[in-house]
């Protein structure tokens, strides 16, 4: 197994003519090597071994590598503990890589942490980088973050670039998820450390710093540096900057176009097209999908064949946006010849990948045998992963597989589901024609009293919603129902309320429920917080789920996270599966609970798998 070496033969010499009598001899045995004559640079390194670090070095690569010896990794360890234990870094170094990757001595990040953090201390580089990048320093103390830091600092400051890189990535994502200890958000110092690294010609550094200059934030505008240094980085070869740098142009061409008092630069379409097609050609995904659009949207004269060319490439890449327009366009027949089982195959791709077109096109496809055998169930199943999405399509998707349940179409006859996915689709401030016609048929369903506990109110309460929001069918059946809920007297309620007093959980939740929709009944978190807490005390799974969701978000109550854990978890315990996903997230960051991989892991088994094996 080979690792990136940073054996640095000069420095090596000119120690040895420092400390060792024998520098000659040592510098031959080096050149011996160098020249790939290992056997006898063997011969030369060993009377050396015994006590010098370089020469065990040496001695630990060839043996690592099976250079002029059979390889033998737990060797190569043994040499490189002697030379790491007289503070040779490269040594320090490359025993800490055998640990990380289990070669030669049992995989370890912890030791492999302890040899890096030695090497980094002697101000090896890649060492350093490796340490910030294992889960030991992550994971670790305040302190632990902090020397990282001040390591990368201290590079940087001695112009190591990939340190300034660093602690311009540190300073850009100072309040994200890889927070260092005392390093907060500030575009403007990420930008200086960019800064140094781009003077240096560094083309990473230089797209950052046009990234910086591009958005709004700390650091003003300015398109005229952005380009400047996209452009720097554009003439290296550097296909991010090539594809910015074109995006850059592609902007200044539309914005004219939009706007008849801005001058118009014929040239910049050609600009743009120009570094989009070097990006594209390096198969920089984002460049080949915009040449694909270009050329279907008519910036560019329409040619559906150059726009498929550009969408395969993005496509066989695996970008599933790519993979979702080539589907549509076997479907359509542009650009290629029509062919449906292309077209299902291309869609499959991108669908898997959760990309909602090729979901929404799929079960379309099946559901309509467009070109395929019709396969309901097929459709099933790709409008519930649509319908469990959070995008624009998710409302309609809902509403279909609502219906399928409804009727038994490619699932189980199911009112319990088919009521549960009008819920969903109906929303709450939704006003697709979908979320529409799911608040309609839901206001169907209460006002006839079928799945649910017939409730003129709420069936008035979402015919009303339906047409304030445009649905014009609903105006009719909100007349129909207006009537009915007039008939509701406050004393009815009051003996609803007096019933769920006697003690039944279930009435005791959907009491609570109504308390906290507000739709019913006047929304009100404490009374909904009282009845959540009756039924939860008698073991109502449900209702102590809700009960722990009052903590977690102090309705009602003042917010306790350790109480809501309690909640959760008894909830859990009895199958909840909102409350299994909701423990292990709370396992996972330790809000109310110590944080605990093993129970975060075995709630979230349970939830995904309904698994039925105990916690250890």
């Amino acid at each position: 197994m080979k690792i990136n070496k940073f054996i640095s033969i000069s420095i090596s010499i000119l120690s040895l003519s420092i400390f060792s009598a024998n520098a000659a001899q040592m510098a031959d045995a080096i050149t011996l090597y160098n020249n790939k004559n290992y056997e006898q640079a063997l011969v030369e390194f060993k009377p050396f071994a015994s006590d010098n670090s370089v020469a065990q070095r040496y001695l630990a690569l060839m043996y690592e590598e099976g250079k002029g010896v059979f390889e033998n990794p737990v060797l190569a360890a043994s040499w490189y503990r002697k030379a790491a234990d007289k503070e040779d870094s490269e040594a320090q170094f490359r025993l800490a890589e055998l640990y990380r990757l289990g070669h030669g001595v049992p995989q370890d990040k912890r030791y492999a942490a302890i040899w890096y953090r030695k090497a980094a201390d002697r101000g090896h580089a890649p060492a350093l980088t490796q340490l910030q990048k294992i889960s030991y320093v992550l994971e670790g103390n305040s302190q632990d973050k902090k020397q990282v830091v001040t390591w990368y600092r201290q590079l940087a400051e001695l112009g190591s670039i990939p340190a300034q890189l660093e602690m311009g990535e540190l300073y850009i994502l100072g309040d994200g998820p890889r927070r260092a200890e005392g390093i907060r958000s500030d575009d403007g110092l990420a930008l200086a450390w960019y800064q140094k690294a781009a003077e240096q010609g560094n083309a990473t550094a230089q797209v950052k710093l046009g990234l910086i200059y591009e958005k709004n934030s700390e650091v003003p505008s300015n398109q005229v540096k952005a380009m400047f240094w996209y452009r720097k980085a554009a003439e290296q070869g550097d296909a991010e900057g090539q594809f910015k740098l074109g995006s850059s142009y592609h902007s200044k061409w539309v914005n004219a176009m939009l706007s008849p008092e801005k001058s118009k630069e014929p040239d910049d379409l050609v600009q743009a097209v120009n570094w989009y097609k070097k990006a594209a050609t390096q198969n920089y995904i984002e460049a080949q999908n915009q040449l694909g659009i270009m050329y279907t949207r008519g910036d560019l004269p329409v040619d559906n064949t150059q726009a498929e060319y550009w969408f395969r490439k993005a496509a066989e890449q695996g970008d599933d946006e790519a993979q979702a327009k080539i589907g549509a366009m076997y479907t359509l027949g542009r650009g290629v010849p029509k062919n449906d089982a292309l077209a299902v195959f291309w869609l499959k791709k991108s669908a898997i990948q959760n990309n909602e077109d090729a979901q929404r096109m799929l079960a379309d496809k099946y559901m309509k045998g467009k070109g395929i055998p019709k396969d309901e169930v097929q459709a099933a199943y790709w409008y519930r992963q649509l319908a469990n999405s959070h995008g624009m399509s998710a409302s309609s998707a809902q509403l279909t597989l609502a219906d399928m349940y409804m009727n038994g179409r490619g699932v189980e006859k199911n009112l319990e589901q088919a009521i549960a996915w009008y819920r969903k689709a109906a929303g709450t401030s939704c006003v697709a024609a979908s979320c529409l016609e799911a608040q309609s048929k839901l206001g169907d369903l209460y006002k006839e009293g079928h799945g649910v506990p017939q409730n003129f109110t709420q069936a008035k309460s979402l015919h009303s919603k339906a047409v304030t929001q445009g649905g014009s069918e609903a105006s009719l059946k909100l007349k129909e129902t207006a009537n009915s809920v007039a008939s509701i007297s406050s004393k009815q309620e009051l003996a609803y309320i007096k019933e769920v007093e006697q003690g039944n959980p279930v009435a005791q939740f959907n009491l609570a429920t109504l308390y906290d929709a507000g739709e019913v009944l006047a929304q009100n978190d404490a009374k909904a917080m009282i009845w959540y807490r009756k039924a939860a005390e008698q073991g109502h799974a449900k209702a102590q789920f809700k009960l722990a969701t009052m903590y977690m978000k102090g309705r009602g109550v003042s917010k306790n996270d350790t109480n809501a854990a309690n909640w959760f978890i008894k909830s859990a315990e009895q199958g909840d599966v909102e409350a299994q996903v909701m423990l292990s997230m709370l396992y996972v960051i330790g809000l109310g609970v110590s944080i605990d991989k093993e129970r975060a892991e075995f709630w979230h088994r349970k939830a995904s798998n309904h698994d039925s094996t105990e916690i250890k």
